[in-house]
């Protein structure tokens, strides 16, 4: 995730990447925009684009690998009074690799649900770089699923996004936003998971600042071109650390099936709980990076080769680091993968231009 630092009219995005000797450090890349970059902050990353908000001016969507940035019209007076509408996501349409079209996603967080057997309905603002205008969508959802966590990021892949939902149907809700005559989004139930655990601590030195480290913790993120869920559960005894289970969401013919990539307890290759899972490799799912509560950076550990690489200190920027922000504690995933790419910002349409 690209990490905004508040430069006056110069934007500075930095991003960890591997370096010699099996350490990592950071990249800066820095951006003149004629406004006050202090005021800017990250939304969203999708296919190398990343979505920027200033609260006074509007959107950005740009590459900052290329240093192109677009500023998106305003938003429409909102159509459903009382509430507000968040910023969900962004989405893209591929075409032999290259971005055709994206769409900025905003949320309406008035989920309105009617009581079974009747739908969840799901009314978003939508703009859309083929257009150049905004929109207004309602979609249905079938389940119980009146909470969707819409203060974390939501996942994005191939056009869709993907929602964690709380409630009776406890699960995922997906919806193609390239899909114009589908007026419904899916509900998948989450895959059998391990029992939530709070274990009890007799020995209180054993653990971070009265035990800030989550004892279980859900992941949402995508590897390989699949959805991915992750579950952590604190494992204590004699070898203390976080059993992991990593999920794949396989699809096929508007069926949608879990499949079960691998399942480790980590301290049996070393790591213990005091380094907390975060994300998975969006290239390689055997890859996961935790956050070392004790070295206070990141490690990336390859469970198939059991190696492990250390992530980066950034000394000049440490009040920036998750674990100043409780990023590693918080009980679901609040991280969004980037992946730099020379793809160009699709252009507006030509009455925008």
């Amino acid at each position: 995730m690209p990490r905004l630092l508040p430069y006056r009219r110069q934007l500075e995005l930095n991003f960890p990447h591997e370096s010699q000797g099996h350490n990592w450090s950071f990249k800066s890349m820095r951006h003149h925009i004629d406004v006050d970059t202090s005021k800017i902050r990250v939304v969203f990353c999708a296919d190398g684009l990343v979505l920027l908000r200033h609260e006074s001016i509007g959107y950005y969507v740009g590459n900052p690998v290329l240093s192109q940035w677009t500023l998106l019209p305003p938003p429409p007076p909102p159509i459903l009074p009382g509430n507000r509408y968040y910023d969900s996501g962004l989405v893209t349409l591929m075409h032999n690799g290259v971005i055709l079209d994206y769409k900025v996603v905003r949320l309406h967080e008035n989920i309105q649900s009617i009581h079974s057997p009747n739908p969840t309905t799901l009314s978003f603002e939508i703009y859309s770089s083929d257009t150049g205008d905004w929109s207004y969508k309602h979609v249905s959802c079938p389940g119980d699923n009146r909470d969707l966590v819409i203060v974390c990021n939501p996942i994005t892949l191939n056009g869709k996004l993907y929602w964690h939902a709380e409630g009776k149907d406890d699960g995922i809700v997906v919806y193609d936003f390239f899909s114009d005559d589908d007026d419904q989004a899916r509900s998948i139930r989450l895959p059998d998971r391990m029992q939530r655990y709070h274990p009890h601590h007799s020995d209180a030195s054993r653990c971070f600042e009265h035990c800030l480290c989550p004892c279980y913790k859900m992941i949402c993120s995508t590897s390989q071109g699949f959805f991915v869920f992750i579950e952590a559960r604190r494992m204590t005894g004699k070898e203390e650390g976080y059993n992991l289970k990593v999920w794949r969401l396989i699809e096929s013919d508007y069926s949608w099936e879990w499949d079960k990539a691998w399942e480790i307890n980590m301290a049996s290759i070393g790591i213990g709980f005091e380094s907390v899972p975060m994300a998975i490799n969006n290239f390689d799912v055997d890859i996961i990076y935790l956050w070392s509560l004790q070295h206070i950076r990141y490690v990336a550990c390859n469970v198939r080769t059991q190696t492990k690489y250390l992530g980066p200190i950034n000394r000049a920027n440490e009040k920036y680091l998750p674990c100043n922000i409780s990023v590693c504690f918080y009980p679901r995933n609040t991280l969004t993968q980037f992946v730099l790419s020379l793809q160009e910002v699709p252009k507006m349409f030509s009455k925008r231009s």
